[in-house]
């Protein structure tokens, strides 16, 4: 994937690529799951798709790699909001604007709060909580489904959904990205260190991000192909808020936890590390990719191709500018 220096950066490349083949086969057992019982919708959709993001986000802070769990956190949610929604849009773009768009412009506080934590320098354990209450109070919104918001085939409801052994293959799907998630973290932090540019958050930005969200991509343009691109929509926000409502508090706590003698005595006053090429272009077109959901979710605005594109343009300028910056600061 990149010019190796010695046999360790190679075996981290083809730890990580192993891992992201692993994650990408329990994801699609997960995502399977839902297309088989009535969890069917956004929701699963959501919280499976998530999987292999916060596994590896959790394994990355295990490693005590705080800086690649936060940038994995938030550069994914990038990802989501503008290569997998761009990609998947432009496969099928929406005909009309789907009734649950409740989800849509919640995006926008939580990604608003994290840029202005980050005038804090880092994260604090108050931010953490703040953060787990913003998803407290978003989770109705959520979790409630109006009429017409997941279409789950009569056959499903009256038929499979009571078939035995989905619990094992959802089981299955999370076994199987717990492993692929090590693989990954391990792999990311083996090739960083042998890089002088492509340091860990700059791999998670530009690399790991769009690799986890690979099985994201797959089920979005499937779903948009059969004309739920509003249910593509609402499971891409969900994930958004899984991502900065509970993957990144626990995250942030975990980080006290890491050393909590330090911690007590004052030693070292922050908690979880917040890059500044985060703080400065994740954040930032996270904020915006936010805000341009709300006059859809208001029903003032109906996206077509032409924005398709722009959100995949946006996604490359991005990563342009991880690059840059990173380079820059290193220089």
């Amino acid at each position: 994937m990149y010019p190796a220096q010695n046999d360790a950066s190679i075996g981290g490349e083809v730890m990580l690529i192993m891992g992201v083949i692993v994650q990408y086969v329990g994801t699609r057992f997960a995502l399977g799951v839902g297309r088989r019982t009535e969890m069917s919708g956004p929701t699963w959709r959501a919280a499976a798709q998530w999987l292999p993001i916060a596994t590896t986000t959790l394994a990355a802070a295990a490693m005590r790699q705080f800086s690649m769990a936060v940038e994995l956190a938030i550069g994914s949610s990038v990802a989501c909001l503008s290569l997998v929604l761009g990609l998947s849009s432009y496969v099928s773009p929406m005909r009309e604007l789907s009734p649950p768009r409740r989800l849509w412009p919640l995006v926008l506080p939580a990604a608003l709060f994290v840029l202005l934590a980050g005038f804090h320098g880092s994260f604090a354990w108050y931010h953490a909580l703040m953060l787990l209450a913003m998803g407290f109070a978003f989770l109705p919104a959520w979790l409630d489904r109006p009429f017409g918001e997941a279409e789950v085939p009569n056959a499903v409801v009256h038929g499979e959904a009571g078939r035995p052994g989905w619990w094992l293959s959802a089981a299955t799907g999370a076994v199987l990205c717990g492993i692929g998630a090590w693989a990954v973290a391990r792999g990311s932090v083996m090739t960083s260190e042998h890089h002088r540019v492509l340091g860990g958050d700059l791999m998670a930005a530009t690399v790991l991000s769009p690799l986890l969200l690979l099985p994201a991509l797959g089920a979005g343009t499937m779903a948009a192909q059969n004309g739920q691109m509003g249910q593509v929509v609402t499971s891409l926000c969900g994930t958004v808020l899984l991502n900065l409502c509970a993957l990144l508090p626990v995250v942030i706590l975990l980080s006290y936890a890491a050393d909590p003698v330090a911690h007590s005595s004052g030693a070292h006053l922050r908690s979880a590390p917040f890059p500044l090429i985060t703080w400065r272009i994740d954040c930032v077109v996270l904020v915006m990719l936010a805000f341009s959901l709300v006059p859809v979710a208001l029903g003032r605005w109906l996206p077509g191709r032409l924005e398709s594109i722009l959100l995949v343009l946006v996604y490359a300028i991005y990563l342009m500018a991880q690059a840059a910056l990173a380079t820059r600061l290193i220089n």
